[in-house]
């Protein structure tokens, strides 16, 4: 029975040219999997008078159309669980997750989709934050109903608006609550933008800047938005193909067309994430780090299936943003910040850790931040803290440590991109790694690793960027008077104390740029920036510890990276790209609820990491 009228069999083997129109242009292009998302949206218009595709259809010839194409399914899709949904089905909004196919695919075929550290992901029912999700009107839609693109609550620009400009910082994306960093504007997309014509995308003001209507719930608009974004995405014309983005802010990312392939893109592999990816980090959130890896430089993929899970995209910047402002303390820990930022001493950037510490406690026990919104921004503002420390003091670290041993240290954040190839570890090892080297290595020109960086050629590639090399004089007995030998050097910053032996993770990092460069030793220095006044002749950078890493053929460090840490990240790279591959594994992931829930879901895809 439908809302107000029932449909008879004669009107359903005998439809109105309008109901068959919605059949053909709506839910046969949705297909099954996203046919119901067009369901409440298709009703609301019609009650409002609102145009698809330059047509208005009365709500008797949208729950036509509606009947006809649950009846042209046939009870296979009943089985399985794909009828068209009332808009109460589900309490996210969505279809059961269970009924979802999971197609077997071969890792390296791109799949047929449906459709940027603990999470607090949220459904539809959570409140929307300034910059989350929104899908402007398209230049074509504003030409065919400009009089109804208003819908969402936004007032459209001309069309021949320019679009947003791109931002040249780094931006990003993430899960709510979660520490994710996928990259909002890689380079594939970045391609994609510049061949696009200048009004294909048309800018839109944000909730936050009063566009969406007022004494409306801002999940009511969040869900009435997502539910128009899926009906307007795929309901042009086959040869009228318009390219429609999803804005955060002051950047955009283009929509991935629901019938579109999985994008190919290649893993990368920081060694500094090498330790994680081998599963001997004991810091690490596997759940974060292979959510990372599967959605690295696939933003539109990311949003695409976000939809279809009902949780929520935000800019990790904006959050933040959100997240001090709601605690009502936005003062205060902007003074921490700018505080730590000045600091000279690790003890300053201690206190300033310390003081956002009792800074977002407060805010808790105030009842303005829950517990797990306390502790992410807490969380999240002390490693900002200890990030950027290291990061102002490096080159000063760097200086002491050149002057201590009498050597220049050269070759400052050079580039690691080395191609490792399909067939597997012990290729990488007989082929892409390369011997150990006889001489030192040139102090300007850039190394061969780092050509065809940019090539597809790789299965994955191990890339990073070194804090400096250093030419030493080679050890052993056969190496003569002025025989060097070229070491890295690998710089960590302490907040705490310095760490010896060194941790595992700083030896591992260290172990991949002596690797892939063929070096045989490096250097880890550890600098703990404690003032010492009173001290004649002090050091301006406080305590340095220096280890020395051997590398070289037989030594242990080097076997456990070959024999251990270099079949992992093989193991890595093949489950992500069969995670990409696999529909309802995406959608698993981005389900799970809580940190042990996603654990598990990953223990699943790739066993290493759940040990």
């Amino acid at each position: 029975k439908s809302r107000g009228r029932r449909v008879s069999v004669m009107e359903v083997l005998c439809p109105s040219p309008n109901a068959e129109f919605l059949v053909s242009h709506v839910f046969e292009k949705a297909g099954h999997e996203k046919a119901p998302l067009f369901v409440p949206v298709l009703r609301r218009w019609a009650k409002e008078g609102k145009e698809v595709h330059g047509k208005r259809f009365s709500l008797h010839e949208v729950e036509e159309a509606i009947t006809l194409a649950g009846a042209a399914r046939g009870s296979d899709a009943a089985k399985e669980g794909r009828l068209l949904q009332s808009p109460a089905a589900g309490a996210r909004g969505i279809r059961r997750l269970d009924s979802l196919p999971t197609p077997v695919r071969s890792a390296a075929q791109p799949a047929s989709a449906p459709g940027s550290d603990s999470f607090l992901l949220t459904g539809s029912g959570a409140t929307r934050p300034p910059d989350a999700l929104q899908r402007p009107a398209s230049v074509g839609e504003q030409l065919q109903h400009a009089p109804s693109s208003g819908s969402l609550g936004q007032e459209p620009q001309p069309a021949g608006a320019a679009p947003a400009p791109a931002s040249e910082e780094k931006v990003s994306l993430s899960l709510r609550g979660a520490r994710i960093d996928v990259r909002a504007n890689p380079p594939r997309l970045g391609a994609g933008a510049k061949r696009a014509a200048p009004a294909d995308v048309v800018d839109v003001p944000s909730e936050a800047g009063g566009a969406a209507a007022s004494g409306e719930p801002a999940a009511k608009r969040r869900k009435q938005q997502e539910e128009a974004s899926a009906l307007q995405a795929h309901s042009a014309d086959d040869d009228e193909p318009e390219i429609i983005s999803v804005h955060f802010g002051t950047f955009s990312v283009p929509r991935l067309p629901v019938t579109a392939s999985v994008p190919r893109q290649t893993l990368r592999i920081s060694a500094g994430r090498a330790a994680a990816a081998a599963g001997i980090h004991p810091y690490t959130d596997i759940g974060d780090l292979f959510l990372e890896f599967v959605y690295q430089d696939l933003p539109d993929l990311l949003l695409r299936d976000a939809a279809l899970v009902g949780v929520e995209i935000v800019s990790p910047a904006a959050e933040r943003a959100k997240l001090m402002d709601k605690s009502g303390e936005m003062a205060a820990l902007e003074a921490s910040l700018q505080s730590a930022a000045a600091a000279q001493w690790v003890q300053g950037a201690r206190d300033a850790q310390r003081a956002v510490g009792q800074t977002t406690a407060a805010a808790q026990q105030a009842g303005r931040l829950t517990a797990e919104e306390a502790d992410e921004l807490r969380r999240q503002l002390e490693l900002e803290i200890n990030l950027e420390f290291g990061a102002r003091h490096e080159d000063a670290a760097i200086e002491a440590y050149s002057q201590q041993l009498g050597q220049p240290v050269y070759g400052q954040q050079r580039r690691v991109s080395l191609a490792m190839p399909e067939a597997g570890p012990a290729q990488a090892l007989a082929e892409a790694l390369p011997p150990p080297r006889a001489e030192p290595m040139s102090v300007e020109k850039e190394h061969p690793t780092t050509r065809g960086s940019e090539s597809g050629d790789a299965y994955f590639r191990l890339t990073g960027f070194v804090d400096g090399l250093v030419d030493l004089p080679r050890l052993g007995p056969a190496a003569g008077r002025q025989a060097l030998e070229t070491l890295v050097v690998e710089v960590k910053h302490r907040i705490a104390s310095i760490k010896s032996p060194p941790n595992l993770y700083d030896v591992v990092q260290l172990c991949c740029y002596c690797r892939v460069y063929g070096l045989q030793r490096g250097q880890l220095v550890q600098c703990l920036r404690e003032e010492t006044p009173g001290v004649p002749g002090g050091r301006t950078v406080g305590k340095l510890h220096v280890t020395t890493l051997d590398f070289s053929e037989g030594s242990s460090d080097r076997k456990g990276w070959d024999q251990h840490v270099l079949p992992s990240l093989y193991r890595v790279a093949e489950a992500v790209y069969a995670t990409r591959a696999d529909d309802g594994a995406r959608l698993r992931l981005l389900a799970a609820t809580t940190p042990e829930e996603r654990r598990a879901v990953v223990g699943s895809l790739c066993p290493h990491l759940d040990k």
